[in-house]
């Protein structure tokens, strides 16, 4: 009988009153080994250590007493058996010569460590190399491997038995007709396998080795669980400190982002305050220059003088305007818009003033938009203020490309032009209140159009490269029915005119958004 049911007897009848003296130093010394070995595997933390300790253990000629010691583990699956480590020494009478000098020496435990750490030296490189490459999937043919997992039992391969069910890359490789196999069981789980020979010696392998081998095996399995099991802890423990980082940081944007919103409501009531206190004398202003211009003589200078007053005042208050427009909160407008409606009607608004600067309008808009409910004048105010952004950056004409299309639920809006483009400085604070590279405006235009998209529930991002163009993208999410009042975006602006009288692409209907 060659296969035991129990890998891991309790008692070994080691030695026996039969035994010579010689043999039975022999004897205690090899315990003595197998002992420090058993301590030294239960103390390690590291995967690839325990096996090579393990291994160099069974290899040891005062020890186990194999030449050559292999170890297949299971893959994640479950369905492979992948060679991990080869471990052989480069002759037989250097290993003894290493083992005698430990058991002569009595090392200490932490001696001993280092001398299996010493014990690389003594590896087939070779052996463990192709040790690496073998993978053999279990289940699929009657071959030992299988059988010793499946039955958690150790196999002593012979001429006579088991030899033909060796797996071939094993065979090939070891190249001997005497070989046991001893399964890594622990908690009725296996891990994986050893298998070990006497290829420099030829000795015979007795039972005492096999049941040594069983021994040191389930010592390495549970050892190798402990190390998995401390692994998986590491593993959810950098996990869960992962996601402290990650609430922490959503935690720090938040407050940020509250701090933001803080100095922004601040930002407004000082908006409201100096725009109202300033606004009642420029009209004033305004009156008399206009009674200026109408009764008093020499008129040319006049009329010169005037005309310069009035279009400051008018500038002023377009300045004032955009102000009041980025501090003002107020109810939503939500009803239906088709999303190409809206572009073909801004299009329309545009067109004539931006054919005189030379700036064609493209579109690609996709028939599959459907109708959604949003707030019409605003978003018309936001692609207003895309399309002049785009010709203020074409100062010889071009091309300005409005695009629709929807994925997912999602509804996208891309404005693009051929215009100078923006440095890479300025592209991450073009949606700061205030900030402007132009000589005239008071850099709102697009922080205000952020903030109409972001309360719509989508996001506005930005592409650009200097001398080619500008991108804009909009994403808003495809709102098919019209919302409850509970629901209502409440905190969208009211409408405002559209388009600057002053400005050079001016047409009727008010004023547009300007950077």
């Amino acid at each position: 009988m060659t296969e035991m049911e129990n890998p891991a007897p309790q008692a070994l009848p080691l030695i026996n009153m039969q035994m010579s003296r010689t043999e039975q130093a022999m004897v205690i010394n090899r315990l003595l080994v197998i002992q420090q070995l058993s301590l030294t595997l239960q103390t390690q933390l590291d995967q690839e250590r325990l096996l090579r300790i393990m291994l160099s253990g069974i290899t040891a000629g005062e020890a186990l007493g194999f030449n050559r010691a292999l170890v297949f583990l299971l893959d994640e699956t479950r369905e492979y058996l992948e060679g991990t480590l080869g471990v052989g020494p480069i002759n037989e009478e250097e290993c003894r010569h290493v083992w005698r000098t430990i058991a002569d020496r009595g090392l200490t435990l932490s001696d001993f460590i280092d001398e299996f750490d010493q014990l690389n030296r003594y590896q087939t490189a070779e052996l463990n190399i192709q040790t690496h490459s073998i993978r053999w999937k279990i289940h699929e043919q009657d071959d030992i491997f299988t059988r010793s997992l499946d039955e958690k039992a150790w196999f002593h391969v012979t001429p006579d038995e088991h030899l033909e069910q060796v797996p071939p890359p094993v065979a090939e490789l070891l190249e001997v007709q005497d070989m046991v196999i001893t399964p890594l069981v622990v908690t009725g789980n296996v891990l994986g396998l050893v298998v070990a020979d006497n290829k420099f010696s030829g000795r015979p392998i007795t039972q005492e080795n096999i049941q040594l081998l069983s021994i040191v095996a389930n010592q390495t399995a549970a050892a190798l669980a402990h190390i998995r099991l401390i692994n998986e802890l590491e593993r959810f423990q950098d996990h869960l400190a992962e996601k402290v980082r990650e609430t922490v940081a959503e935690k720090e944007r938040a407050q940020e982002e509250m701090v933001r919103r803080a100095k922004l409501a601040t930002v407004g009531e000082i908006a409201v305050t100096v725009a109202h206190e300033i606004r009642n004398p420029l009209t004033s202003v305004r009156g008399f220059a206009q009674r200026l211009l109408r009764r008093y003589g020499d008129p040319e200078t006049v009329h010169t003088y005037a005309g310069i007053i009035i279009e400051e005042v008018d500038r002023l208050n377009s300045v004032l305007g955009d102000v009041l427009d980025f501090a003002r909160n107020v109810d939503a407008r939500i009803k239906p818009v088709n999303m190409n409606d809206l572009v073909r009607r801004t299009i329309t608004l545009l067109e004539e003033r931006f054919g005189k600067a030379n700036i064609l309008c493209e579109t690609e808009l996709s028939p599959e938009v459907p109708t959604c409910y949003y707030d019409e004048t605003q978003l018309s105010q936001v692609l207003i203020n895309l399309m002049k952004n785009g010709a203020q950056a074409m100062k010889e004409g071009g091309v300005i490309l409005i695009r629709t299309a929807i994925s997912g639920d999602k509804i996208l809006l891309e404005v693009t032009d051929t215009g100078q483009g923006i440095e890479e400085k300025n592209l991450r604070r073009i949606f700061e209140p205030f900030f402007t590279t132009k000589t005239k405006g008071t850099g709102l235009g697009l922080s205000l159009a952020k903030r109409v998209v972001e309360e719509h529930g989508g996001v506005i991002r930005v592409q650009s490269e200097v001398g080619k163009g500008t991108t804009f993208r909009i994403i808003l999410p495809m709102r098919l029915e019209a919302p409850r009042m509970a629901e209502v975006i409440t905190s969208l602006d009211k409408a405002r005119p559209l388009i600057d009288p002053a400005d050079p692409f001016h047409t009727t209907g008010g004023r547009a958004i300007v950077e």
